[in-house]
């Protein structure tokens, strides 16, 4: 069962009021988006900073915790995680305070309830842990008209109407909206990422990326799935910058590679990860509605 999406939701600072006015109305009109998409789901909140006028007056909309200041993403995610894996659902969403699914209205495949299929088909997507939406906004996991128009050969035979198409994805993953299993082993964000090694800046960020990778080490199924979109409602980030994401990135890199015995070139890291962690398919195709529920294409 998916019976609720995490949100951490922090507006921005007090002195920036134009945007911390926007970020608080995206939200709202997230937790709407939601609550109609779904007619089951719960809203799960890590409120931080919050003006008491900001706050939900609904039975299923549900407040984590409310603090007075802001926690990193990484520790953030973290508090939410150990709820969900207290519940024993089967899955949830962790979305940030702007993330919603975007119907997109040439493709009808998209309007489909996953919420739904997980709740009430969980055993079809036995091999999977991870997986987020389709991402068009980032290079190589874009290309939207080619797959679903049928030019990309390896979707050509793709029934979008029945089949749902995960593709392995084994060292980067977008935070901003994803779905995870309940695991055993209670697989956390590394907290690490909060925290500058320079101290120039708040935080280094990187969390997610790190988090796919330590899900693939754990030997977790780590997908996207083709059928869905992701939509952000942005008003831009209360974290990041882009002056110095290129250093950031390989500060990140490198310590993902220490951590986990990984080349130092990062273009290396995906084929020694698919020659250590073989047992998964580069594509399934699951039928929820056939007894035999997938198909597999393998590297």
């Amino acid at each position: 069962m998916c019976n609720a999406i995490y949100i951490i939701a922090y507006h921005g600072s007090r002195d920036n009021v134009e945007t911390r006015k926007k970020r608080s109305d995206n939200h709202n009109a997230q937790i709407d988006w939601w609550l109609n998409y779904d007619k089951q789901i719960e809203i799960r909140i890590l409120a931080m900073d919050f003006d008491e006028s900001e706050f939900w007056d609904n039975s299923r909309v549900r407040y984590i915790d409310r603090l007075d200041a802001p926690t990193p993403p990484a520790s953030a995610r973290n508090i939410l995680f150990n709820h969900f894996y207290d519940t024993g659902d089967d899955w949830a969403i962790f979305a940030d305070s702007d993330a919603i699914l975007n119907l997109h209205p040439n493709f009808p495949h998209t309007h489909i309830n996953i919420c739904d299929i997980l709740r009430t088909s969980p055993e079809k997507f036995e091999d999977i842990t991870l997986f987020s939406p389709h991402n068009d906004q980032r290079p190589g996991d874009g290309a939207f008209y080619d797959r679903f128009n049928g030019v990309d050969k390896d979707y050509k035979d793709v029934d979008w109407n029945t089949e749902f198409v995960f593709d392995r994805k084994l060292t980067h993953m977008k935070g901003t909206l994803f779905f995870l299993k309940n695991n055993k082993e209670r697989l956390m964000m590394d907290e690490y990422f909060n925290v500058h090694p320079l101290g120039t800046k708040p935080i280094l960020g990187g969390e997610d990326d790190e988090f796919i990778v330590s899900c693939v080490m754990a030997n977790k199924g780590t997908y996207m799935l083709r059928n869905i979109m992701l939509k952000e409602m942005t008003a831009g980030s209360t974290w990041s910058d882009t002056e110095t994401r290129k250093d950031d990135e390989k500060m990140r890199d490198d310590y993902i590679a220490k951590k986990y015995n990984l080349p130092n070139d990062k273009s290396k890291w995906t084929q020694l990860i698919k020659k250590e962690r073989t047992g998964y398919p580069k594509q399934l195709r699951i039928n929820p509605r056939e007894q035999n529920a997938f198909s597999v294409l393998f590297d």
